[in-house]
């Protein structure tokens, strides 16, 4: 074999190093990514339809409030259910819900009675069903692949769910303009039962560790998420630089359609082409943190990520052009995976096994309980300050977060 040749097959393997973690992993990833897309789709025809219908982005954000209210009610009681269960089975069962839902709000759509009645149930069930998916999914990973390989499989899994999270509100945009709100629904419901049986498949290599021992969840078994965190300076760290993250990027979306559709007078192409360009950067960061293996300073990565973010706010925030925009949201895109990888990967190799479903569970909780208050907030101050003013403030938000981060020598030193 001629060295050119061999020189290929090298950069072809270093190529696809971060997608060999095994067949199981890859159901997995598949199902994952093809849900955490559909359910963006969904939920960016719902918010356009909204807006479109009333023009105000207040009664948009309340979509969003109801979607997070349910995380902060079950979280605790969540976790104590996924250290019981076959993780998998979670994941299935939400999607097969989020069908049936998809197929109602469809039919409703076509008979001519769609209205924000079905938007809010939407949002609210999608709101129940994320307080246990996204816990049941982290906590799944480290049973479909090595320790070793832990770090990869968050970047990979990271590449698809941000790809799904930036994507996804492009392709609804797109859908909702060319197909309209019937068929954007349902394909999106049988798009979710694509995505239940994958996860159906999976055969976990690991050991799923559950503790069915006791018959209904109790207040003890939930008080040992926080007794971990309690224990654990490392772990509260990151639960609170979490909290401060999500207060601003929750609501985050709904200020960049804000802008982009009423600042920028653009259509829903236009912001479907700029998250598509975010989707691209988010992939090739991804993709990059995948290749490096174990990263040393993971900590300061975070920051980093961080402090990108806040960057990319502001110059959103500040753009009047639409190439302006497109470079500020590759940004946006781009930093993202720097923040989510290193925290997932410390999470899952300081977290017990037995415990992983209440210590994720509890994460997904406290780190999203501000963002019912942020987030119609947000919408209030879109419609009273501009969109401008309302960027810049986050932007200066996610700024003190990562100054604040960087001097806590827990985190820069992990």
């Amino acid at each position: 074999m001629s060295q050119k040749a061999t020189g290929v097959m090298s950069l072809g393997t270093t190529l696809l190093r971060p997608f060999t973690l095994g067949r199981e992993y890859s159901k997995l990833w598949g199902g994952q990514t093809l849900s955490a897309l559909t359910d963006n789709i969904t939920g960016m025809a719902l918010s356009i339809l909204v807006l479109q219908r009333t023009g105000s982005a207040t009664k948009a954000s309340v979509g969003l409030f109801l979607q997070m209210i349910p995380a902060l009610i079950l979280g605790p009681v969540a976790g104590v259910i996924l250290d019981r269960v076959q993780r998998k089975s979670v994941l299935i069962v939400s999607d097969v819900s989020r069908t049936v839902a998809g197929l109602i709000a469809a039919y409703a759509f076509h008979a001519g009675n769609f209205g924000l009645v079905h938007v809010y149930g939407w949002m609210t069930l999608n709101g129940i069903i994320r307080a246990f998916y996204d816990p049941a999914t982290n906590a799944l990973i480290p049973t479909v692949v090595c320790t070793e390989s832990i770090q990869s499989a968050n970047a990979v899994h990271t590449l698809g769910k941000n790809t799904a999270t930036i994507l996804g509100p492009a392709i609804g945009g797109l859908a909702l303009a060319r197909l309209g709100g019937t068929w954007t629904l349902a394909i999106g419901a049988f798009a979710f039962s694509v995505a239940a049986a994958c996860v159906g498949l999976i055969q976990p290599l690991y050991g799923d560790r559950v503790n069915p021992v006791a018959r209904r969840p109790g207040f003890a078994e939930a008080v040992e998420g926080f007794k971990f965190y309690k224990a654990v300076p490392l772990a509260m760290h990151l639960l609170v630089m979490a909290v401060m993250v999500n207060l601003c990027t929750m609501p985050s979306g709904l200020a960049f359609q804000f802008h982009v559709l009423n600042v920028l007078g653009a259509d829903s192409d236009v912001l479907g082409l700029a998250f598509s360009v975010a989707a691209v950067a988010s992939t090739i960061t991804s993709y990059f943190i995948a290749t490096r293996g174990r990263m040393r300073r993971l900590g300061c990565t975070m920051v980093t990520g961080v402090a990108a973010m806040a960057i990319s706010f502001a110059a959103i925030g500040m753009s009047r052009q639409v190439w302006h925009v497109l470079v500020a949201f590759a940004l946006f895109g781009g930093s993202t995976p720097f923040i989510q990888v290193p925290m997932s990967t410390i999470y899952q190799e300081i977290t017990p096994p037995d415990i992983r479903g209440r210590v994720f569970a509890l994460r997904f909780t406290v780190s999203t309980f501000l963002s019912p208050i942020s987030t119609p907030l947000v919408g209030m101050g879109l419609d009273s300050l501009g969109s401008t003013a309302v960027l810049i403030m986050l932007a200066a938000a996610l700024g003190a977060v990562s100054l604040g981060a960087v001097s806590t020598r827990t985190i820069r030193e992990t």
